[in-house]
């Protein structure tokens, strides 16, 4: 029997290997250029819808941003604007202030001032009264030394005093009693039996002593006001008799004196 060449062996077939390698080469160009694409694209940009909602983002931040700095430039002039206010108030509270001081102080200084004329006006009006009585009680003085030297009696020798009883003013004896004493120039006031205050007879309501003297006797529980009247003190009584009842709603009467001696008031005390 014939022998194999000893050169006669299988051989392996390497076609589907390299159809298999050829094809994994394929594959991986692929990726690879979908890879390179993919790159291509992402380093070209974004796409435009990717782009314009990126640009509205980076617009609404924008606005964002200006909007947090407009709040805050706004509460900064808020601020501001409540400190002003708050300036203004106070100022216009002091300005108040001032405002009522300055009239308060027109309105003393116009008060001090018609007290001052009223004042003038009142001592004007006394001077003027007790002016026009110099001559009335330059008169009084020279009928008197008349009537001292026909009866001869010196001056110094005084008569006796006249003692008032309380039954001749036609009052009850609890009344509380004032006296004023009439003579033809003068009223003398007799507020205690040593404390006496002459008043001419011409300033009849506008003396303020008496106009005083009248307010105290009304002021006084069961007051009685008693004229006390001289020969020559009756053209005066009606004057201040009617002054007292109607300007100061007095109860008022009358005592004639006899003489010119002093009034002696002793007798006339309370129960």
């Amino acid at each position: 029997m014939a022998k194999r060449r000893a050169g006669n062996r299988d051989e392996v077939m390497l076609i589907p290997f390299l159809d298999i390698l050829c094809s994994l080469i394929g594959v991986l160009i692929l990726i690879i250029v979908v890879l390179c694409v993919a790159q291509t694209q992402q380093a070209t940009g974004r796409s435009p819808a990717d782009l314009a909602q990126a640009q509205q983002r980076r617009g609404l931040l924008k606005r964002h941003d200006a909007a947090v700095q407009e709040d805050a430039a706004m509460r900064v002039q808020l601020a501001a604007a409540e400190q002003l206010r708050s300036d203004m108030m106070e100022k216009d509270r002091q300005l108040g202030e001032l405002r009522q001081r300055k009239q308060l102080t027109g309105a003393a200084a116009t008060d001090l001032a018609a007290h001052l004329r009223k004042h003038n006006d009142t001592l004007a009006a006394q001077v003027a009264a007790q002016q026009g009585s110099v001559p009335a009680l330059q008169a009084d003085i020279e009928q008197l030394t008349r009537e001292l030297e026909r009866r001869n009696v010196k001056p110094n020798n005084q008569a006796l005093p006249i003692a008032i009883r309380p039954s001749g003013g036609g009052f009850s004896t609890h009344h509380e009693y004032f006296f004023i004493e009439l003579s033809g120039a003068t009223l003398v006031i007799h507020n205690s039996k040593t404390d006496k205050l002459r008043v001419p007879a011409t300033s009849i309501g506008s003396d303020a002593n008496l106009d005083a003297f009248f307010s105290k006797v009304r002021s006084t529980p069961s007051a009685a006001l008693v004229f006390l009247l001289r020969d020559d003190g009756w053209p005066n009584y009606n004057r201040a008799a009617g002054y007292a009842e109607s300007r100061f709603g007095l109860l008022t009467s009358k005592l004639p004196l006899p003489g010119t001696g002093e009034l002696d008031l002793g007798l006339f005390t309370n129960p």
